[in-house]
């Protein structure tokens, strides 16, 4: 079963903890346990995490219940959480998660910080295979659960080079190319340009620029499906002029010059569950709390994601168009020469 339900939510970092307590109640009404999942499994991961709380109710602000973590959280011992693991011929194996702290994980706000009770699981997981999530409370017997089956792999197509070298030069629109996977749902490129930043203080750093896209969703999940986004060069330079500079003028004059590393291209793939909660938590239908459950006997959200990546390295044109060109030499990249000269 499939349904709306009102929660507070905070997303924290991507990978990901998602927190949640229900604010829709009747402060006079008796009180109900209601259990609270939020995982994203990963095939390509060794060790999965599951977030368990459950709502509270309470005379006062619920904010001020939100930072106490005993209205929250489920004493040890109080509840028992599995994942299940289903083969196509229905063969079920049952595996015991067990209890850890994951500290200074979240920033102050809302709810309770700066550590995290998880759940967590070290094992490889089959992507043939479904995963159900199961938490039984064990005083009432009573059983939450979910079951999903997990993105698997897929592959880039486009950009492609037999040296792995990528340029920004081209005056016409560049693509990205991909193969959607089996039970991916909806997915986002970027890039990433990595490089070094000495300093006249005698360091020397390495850093990044970002530079993200929107996200495009499969027609269907059974996966194949050619899926592409385009994009233009200076997109590129863009991205670079906006967070290569320090905006703190003593920061960016203590930098004597940068060099180029490599580019990394990744492909973010998340499953349908997840894909359908963004959609709720876009569309402004029913309010901003308006969330998307797939928790049997419960709620929050259970569902799975998996990324591809493809490195290169940076083009010599495009090398020299930061260093020679007039709009990029305030970034101070070092000079490359052309081959053979």
């Amino acid at each position: 079963m499939k349904r709306f339900v009102f929660v507070g939510l905070v997303l924290s970092a991507i990978v990901a903890f998602f927190i949640s307590c229900s604010t829709d109640f009747d402060i006079n009404a008796p009180y109900k346990d209601t259990t609270v999942i939020y995982s994203l499994l990963n095939k390509d991961s060794s060790v999965h995490y599951f977030r368990i709380s459950k709502a509270f109710l309470g005379e006062g602000s619920a904010f001020d219940y939100a930072k106490i973590p005993d209205s929250c959280l489920y004493p040890v011992g109080d509840i028992e959480v599995k994942l299940i693991e289903k083969t196509p011929s229905s063969v079920e194996t049952e595996y015991l998660c067990r209890d850890t702290i994951l500290r200074d994980v979240k920033d102050t706000g809302i709810f309770y910080a700066p550590d995290q009770q998880v759940y967590y699981l070290k094992k490889a997981l089959n992507p043939d295979n479904k995963y159900k999530i199961s938490v039984k409370k064990l005083k009432s017997g009573e059983v939450t659960f979910s079951e999903i089956n997990v993105v698997n792999s897929f592959g880039i197509v486009k950009p492609y080079s037999p040296n792995n070298i990528i340029e920004f030069v081209s005056t016409g629109e560049s693509k990205i190319e991909w193969l959607s996977a089996k039970y991916g749902k909806r997915y986002q490129p970027q890039f990433k340009f990595y490089y070094t930043e000495a300093r006249y203080s005698n360091d020397t750093v390495t850093r990044v620029v970002t530079w993200d896209f929107g996200s495009l969703k499969s027609t269907t999940t059974t996966g194949g499906q050619t899926m592409s986004l385009g994009y233009l060069s200076d997109g590129f330079y863009s991205a670079c002029l906006t967070q290569i500079p320090y905006q703190n003028p003593e920061q960016e004059a203590n930098v004597r010059s940068r060099k180029a590393l490599k580019v990394e291209l990744n492909i973010y793939a998340i499953g349908q569950d997840l894909s359908t909660f963004f959609d709720v938590r876009s569309s402004g239908s029913i309010a901003s709390v308006a969330l998307y459950s797939n928790i049997e006997e419960g709620i929050g959200l259970f569902s799975s994601k998996a990324t591809v990546q493809r490195f290169f390295d940076l083009g010599t044109l495009t090398q020299r168009n930061l260093n020679e060109n007039p709009k990029y030499q305030d970034m101070k990249f070092v000079a490359i020469p052309l081959q053979g000269k």
